[in-house]
């Protein structure tokens, strides 16, 4: 290993000085910190269902523990994540600043696109300041939706959405969710590229580039300044790492790290380093009664990385080259046991971590989890449990009185059982009473069933997060109810998901300012606001829902050829967090032909239906004058006497009668336009 060392540094007094106050600054830190740690073991005790020391239970007693406090983390979780990390939109947006700044370099080239289209259009070679203006704001934004989606693709590829569910479970936890970053990583693409020389030919070549990506901290690991309470007053802060030997040769082999003190290190202390910290007995102790086994630490390395101030004169006589001797500068130092193994200046080094907080703590610069919240009224349901089942015991079956002197030697006296028969001694007053009698104890069972319900209502109102909120929706839930309950969840932890905008912006500010520095795609940068909408969207989602429902249902048809039909379906189904795929304009297309065939198809055939009817009609009206005109002429015919009168009543019936039935026939014939003969 000692040919791949990449830079050799001589530890002198000035570095053994340097890591021998780092060394002390820690020590300090890790002392301010303990009482932490007690609440954070506390609250890890009560996600997971495990009594402290301070609960004594003996043998007999009931040891069950209502795991409540897990139920709210893990409904909390489900619900935040789903919500700041939805399906079909992100929880960011990047737009350009209202008065955007270019580059002199890209301002030439506004200006040289607009004498250029001026000119093909055969118009003055003039400009105005209008028109630069707007040149530029039409720039910014093509530049913006390419940053935006840059960045998009860097937070897929590194899996942001389960790094950000780490630190919101830490967060809801122990009070406190930390991220650092953006670190960088070299990766491995295949590309394909023309072949010199030949045509249509190609090569596959393998590229290397750096990509962004975010770290997820565990709270144990990191070691702030306790003495302040908002992370942009901080000295600095520590984070701890334990490694083998094989990650310290890694180390080693880094340009950026002193290999030579690695190494000298290694031969030094072969057997690691590591004194175990109390935390870290307790977190075994407890992993043992969940899994039942115990992880260890022998034979590893504690590594330490400052990130803070450090006075100039101290880092320009480790070798630095300060500008002011007299200043503090922000660095990232490396320490091996005492020993400096990497000192890098970077700026903003404090801002190098990004902290969600739960609800937080006012008097420290942690914060408060659920567990904390809601300490109390888990511990009374867990008292309340045990007496449940300890009184449930006491009265499930009999308890005796045994009377051993006046049973027969050898008879067991501790085992019951049905139709057991129990031989006794004794005569005169002994035998007066019986030598086993049954006790009976008051069962409490429903009192404390009681308590325990109480106390439920009180952890839901204590953590703003009750249970019935999360539960799913009843069969026959109407839908405005399941909308109200919704709205009641998403007010509940509006201020939850305002902590992580927060949290959000810085991280999407960090990556924004890593791409305008080190991204090579010049079209991407330029001039941006980074926002996160978590809140707005959270607040405003059931808002805009009912607003596009009901500007659907008001717009008439005049009013649709203002209005694409497709985008407000796309974001009534936003509104709605629906994942549907549309179809695409030319499939939608098709569809409508096709509707439209089949309505002119039914128009055809619903237009021969009344011309057939038409001509039955008129072909009943041709009868009905032919039969009028027959009885005139047969009434006519006949004589003016009483018999007359008789045979003209007669023929006028027969006349109805026959186109009555005629009318009928007509009726039942008419689409092969068949009349019945007289």
């Amino acid at each position: 290993m000692e040919e791949n060392i990449k830079k050799e540094v001589v530890l002198d007094e000035n570095l053994v000085r340097l890591g021998s106050m780092l060394n002390s600054k820690f020590k300090t830190y890790e002392a301010n910190r303990g009482m932490k740690e007690l609440e954070w073991l506390a609250d890890l005790r009560a996600y997971k269902g495990i009594y402290g020391s301070s609960v004594v239970l003996k043998e007999e007693q009931s040891k069950v523990y209502p795991k409540i406090t897990r139920s709210k983390v893990i409904v909390a979780l489900s619900r935040i994540h789903e919500l700041l990390f939805p399906a079909k939109d992100r929880n960011w947006e990047i737009t350009p600043t209202p008065d955007p700044s270019v580059s002199p370099q890209k301002f030439e080239e506004i200006v040289l696109e607009l004498l250029q289209e001026k000119s093909q259009n055969g118009e003055e070679q003039v400009i105005t300041e209008k028109e630069v203006r707007l040149a530029i704001e039409k720039k910014c934004k093509e530049a913006c939706k390419a940053m935006a989606k840059v960045i998009d693709d860097q937070l897929i590829e590194m899996n942001y959405s389960e790094e950000a569910k780490k630190v919101i479970k830490s967060g809801l936890i122990y009070g406190t969710g930390i991220i650092k970053g953006p670190l960088i990583k070299t990766k491995n693409r295949h590309i394909w590229k023309p072949t010199d020389g030949q045509i249509n030919k190609f090569m596959e070549v393998i590229e290397e580039y750096e990509v962004p990506y975010f770290e997820f901290v565990r709270i144990w690991d990191w070691y702030p300044d306790m003495s302040v309470t908002e992370q942009s007053q901080m000295d600095g802060c520590f984070e701890r790492y334990l490694m083998n030997k094989y990650d310290l040769r890694k180390l080693a082999e880094r340009g950026d790290f002193y290999g030579n003190i690695i190494l000298d290190f290694l031969e030094s202390n072969p057997n690691g380093n590591n004194v175990q910290k109390q935390w870290e007995v307790e977190l075994q102790q407890i992993e043992s009664k969940t899994t039942g086994t115990v992880a260890s630490t022998a034979g590893k390395y504690e590594v330490l990385s400052f990130w803070g101030f450090v006075d100039g004169k101290t880092l320009a006589d480790c070798g630095l080259e300060i500008e002011d001797p007299k200043m503090e500068y922000s660095c990232n130092v490396w320490l091996l046991g005492s020993r400096p193994i990497k000192i890098i200046l970077f700026d903003d080094a404090i801002g190098h971590y990004t902290l969600f907080y739960y609800e937080k703590d006012e008097t420290s610069i942690f914060g408060e989890g659920i567990p904390r919240i809601m300490k109390h009224s888990q511990d009374a349901i867990s008292a309340a449990a045990r007496m449940t089942l300890d009184n449930a015991a006491c009265v499930s079956g009999p308890q005796v009185e045994v009377n051993w002197s006046l049973l027969t030697p050898g008879t067991d006296y501790t085992a019951f059982y049905p139709r057991k028969i129990w031989f006794r001694e004794g005569r005169g007053v002994e035998a007066q009473y019986p030598a086993i009698r049954s006790l009976t104890f008051d069962s409490h069972i429903d009192e404390l069933l009681k308590i325990i319900q109480y106390f439920e209502q009180n952890a839901d109102k204590e953590t703003a997060l009750p249970t019935w909120l999360f539960m799913q929706p009843a069969p026959n839930e109407t839908a405005q109810a399941a909308s109200g309950r919704m709205m009641s969840v998403n007010m509940s932890i509006k201020d939850i998901v305002r902590n992580f905008d927060s949290f959000t912006e810085k991280n999407i500010g960090s990556l924004y300012r890593w791409n305008m520095e080190f991204n090579p795609r010049e079209e991407i940068k330029g001039d941006y606001n980074i926002k996160a909408k978590g809140v707005g969207s959270l607040v405003m989602k059931e808002i805009r829902m009912q607003a596009l429902n009901q500007l659907v249902a008001t717009l008439s048809e005049d009013d649709w050829d203002y209005i694409d039909r497709r985008d407000i379906l796309e974001k009534r189904l936003d509104a709605n967090d629906i994942s549907i795929s549309l179809r695409s304009e030319e499939e939608a297309q098709k569809i409508r032909e096709a509707r439209q065939n089949t309505i002119i198809s039914q128009l055809q055939i619903e237009a021969i239906k009344a011309e057939i009817a038409k001509d039955n009609a008129q072909a009943m009206v041709n009868l009905t004058k032919a039969k009028e005109r027959n009885i005139n002429a047969n009434i006519a015919a006949a004589g003016d006497d009483e018999e007359k009168q008789a045979r003209i009543a007669k023929l006028k019936a027969d006349a109805m009668e026959r186109i009555m039935k005629g009318a009928s026939h007509a009726s039942r014939g008419k689409t092969q336009g068949k009349i019945p003969a007289d």
